[in-house]
């Protein structure tokens, strides 16, 4: 779409013969924060986070970050042993533990 290839949400979902309310699920993750989308391709995320919910977070990146008890400096931490709590992170206010401790 960025490129212009397709006008719409619907087009390019044509095109791939694909739904086009997956299309825009999908898309939703171009929104993640840049460090969250590290976090999950280094294989740090924690597993108890579902790609729905990664889908449902809000745009806002702070808001993100709050919702998945991520800050910067808490994903620079990398020598630190990784959270392996399924449970809502006691640190960050009962939010969903991302996975670094």
């Amino acid at each position: 779409m960025e490129s212009g290839k397709y006008a719409s949400v619907t087009d390019l979902a044509v095109a791939e013969k694909i739904n086009d309310s997956y299309v825009c699920r999908t898309l939703r993750l171009t929104l993640l924060t840049p460090d969250i989308v590290e976090t999950a391709l280094d294989g740090r995320l924690n597993p108890a986070v579902e790609l729905a919910e990664l889908r449902s977070l809000p745009a806002e990146w702070s808001l993100q970050r709050t919702k998945l008890a991520v800050t910067v400096e808490y994903l620079a931490t990398r020598s630190q042993p990784r959270c392996r709590s399924n449970e809502r992170c006691p640190r960050y206010s009962g939010a969903r533990c991302l996975g670094t401790l």
